[in-house]
């Protein structure tokens, strides 16, 4: 399959821009910046076509937001969170992370059927 990254400062995504549903991947944000109480989001149209298999490093909680789900994580460098997820629905799948600072990013990742 085909990596990407995208990026805002030091807020980066790095995702597989094409894969198969039914077929488990994964989403790596590295949100940049310090240690600590770290909250990353991700929208919840992006997760409803999803499932998490698992997070690492564990989220410490998570808030659920109308348009997106907050999750915080006690990080110590190096900061990297990883989602395994495998997606439940094929086609364009359109994905805004937010990470501190209010940095966002936007972008699509493609499953195939």
């Amino acid at each position: 399959m085909s990596d990407a990254r995208t990026s805002d400062g030091p807020l980066q995504v790095e995702y597989e821009r094409f894969t198969r549903f039914g077929t488990a991947t994964e989403l790596s944000i590295k949100p940049g910046g310090g240690e600590g109480n770290t909250n990353i989001a991700i929208s919840l149209g992006y997760l409803h076509d999803m499932t998490i298999d698992d997070i690492q490093p564990e989220p410490e909680g998570q808030t659920v937001l109308p348009d997106r789900i907050v999750y915080t994580f006690d990080l110590q460098p190096p900061t990297e969170v990883k989602f395994f997820t495998t997606f439940r629905e094929s086609g364009a799948q359109k994905a805004i992370v937010w990470g501190p600072d209010g940095r966002r990013l936007s972008y699509t990742q493609f499953v195939y059927p």
